[in-house]
């Protein structure tokens, strides 16, 4: 499944001409002057209003305060992605930490499409490839660094590159990519069903999923999704914070998550003949709590400045589970089915909901007009202004900081990066001598 994942990724964001190598120079900049006795820190503000960013302010009409203190601007930019980079800062990297030193600099735009490949139908995939290339087109500019992953690749292989030709043909060619309610089977999740095979009565290896009965080895394979997709995720949020200061911005493309965090009765079916295997997925699975990772990964995304736009491109759905995987009703077959049905689906959209408002992103759901939802996100990506100031606390204690930015001029709403984790002494050092 790794490689499978790699192999999406790859052919994504390189093997389609959407992307080339990002380059190794960047046009040159006026940097603030090094004091080794304060931490300098950059934040990035999206004022907006009616859902566009107000463009022509000037740092007056910003205040900015860190854990309720006044900062004094000291920076301060308007960047939008139609800025040209020179022909010589085109140039091919020659390593991946090259690419990397370049995705650092806070005055560059990074954006990443991240597929939730196992949350994903193959309907909802193809349905993305149109609104998504128009986007795509529309948003990111030459000076702009952009990247594809999925939960199936590990966050340090990703790759920043520059978006120079249409993404159309990429997805085109590949735009089956989804394989949530897939017959396809990782070899985990083989094993997992060989553990709990079920009958066609709904008597054996049956298991109640709120007011339905569904096979066990559904039920808890539907587990292990979610807890690689929230743990991948987890771990991307906290790469990105090590390689950027500068906001990422994060089109997420799912169709959203239960977020499980009770045993959903799976210890009922312990103690009885299996390999020792199978009653280790039970335990796993029956205390895992996804709602408590998730409000983890939204904290680590607010220190490490990454913000979510969660995208269903399924649009409204009607089932949340296909007749295939043989949903069963208990009681009143008909009105159960629809009941956790609808359960399923308030609560996959829920998640995807929170998960924008935490981060300062936007949430594209219940709609069918996928163009429309992505026109919006792109308003607001459209442009930034880049804020820095010297903290006024001084001390290098590697604790989290709260950022408040507000805008002078009435009925803007600003999003702007919400806090960091200050340096320690042993950093201030290396970046001394560094300097």
């Amino acid at each position: 499944m790794l490689r499978q994942g790699l192999l999406v990724a790859v052919l994504l964001a390189a093997a389609l001409g959407l992307l080339v190598p990002v380059a190794a120079q960047q046009p040159t900049q006026q940097l603030p002057v090094f004091r080794s006795d304060a931490h300098f820190v950059t934040v990035d503000a999206y004022p907006l209003r009616d859902g566009k960013v107000v463009e022509g302010l000037t740092a007056a009409d910003f205040t900015v305060e860190e854990d309720g203190q006044p900062q004094a601007i000291e920076n301060f930019e308007f960047i939008t992605g139609t800025e040209v980079p020179a022909e010589a800062a085109r140039r091919d990297p020659n390593t991946v930490r090259e690419s990397m030193l370049i995705a650092a600099d806070a005055r560059t735009r990074a954006f990443v499409v991240y597929l939730d490949v196992p949350h994903v139908s193959i309907e909802g995939a193809r349905a993305t490839r149109g609104p998504l290339v128009t986007m795509l087109n529309a948003l990111i500019g030459e000076n702009d660094l952009f990247a594809v992953t999925t939960p199936n690749q590990p966050p340090h292989t990703m790759a920043f590159a520059r978006k120079l030709v249409s993404a159309e043909d990429m997805l085109t060619r590949h735009w089956a990519w989804g394989t949530r309610n897939s017959l396809v089977r990782t070899p985990a999740e083989q094993e997992i069903e060989q553990c709990f095979p079920a009958d066609n009565q709904g008597r054996e290896g049956w298991i109640r999923d709120g007011s339905s009965m569904r096979p066990a080895a559904d039920v808890i394979i539907d587990r292990a999704r979610e807890e690689q997709t929230l743990q991948h995720l987890e771990d991307f949020v906290i790469y990105l914070g090590q390689i950027r200061e500068g906001r990422t911005s994060v089109i997420l493309f799912t169709e959203g998550w239960r977020l499980f965090n009770d045993d959903g009765g799976l210890m009922g079916l312990t103690g009885r003949q299996r390999p020792p295997v199978c009653d280790q997925y039970l335990v796993r699975y029956a205390n895992i709590n996804l709602q408590s990772r998730f409000r983890e990964i939204m904290a680590r995304a607010n220190r490490s400045n990454v913000t979510f736009y969660p995208v269903n491109p399924a649009g409204l759905a009607t089932f949340d589970v296909p007749i295939s995987q043989r949903l069963m009703g208990t009681g009143n077959i008909g009105d159960s089915v629809l009941r956790q049905n609808s359960e399923n689906i308030s609560n996959r959209s829920s998640s995807m909901q929170t998960l924008a408002e935490n981060t300062d992103g936007l949430a594209v759901v219940n709609t069918n007009d996928l163009k429309a939802g992505l026109l919006r996100v792109s308003d607001q990506l459209k442009a930034y202004y880049l804020l820095g100031y010297y903290s006024s606390n001084r001390k290098f204690d590697g604790k989290a900081r709260r950022i408040s930015v507000k805008v002078k001029q009435p009925g803007i709403d600003v999003k702007a990066r919400r806090g960091y984790t200050a340096p320690t002494e042993a950093e201030r050092s290396a970046r001394s001598a560094a300097a």
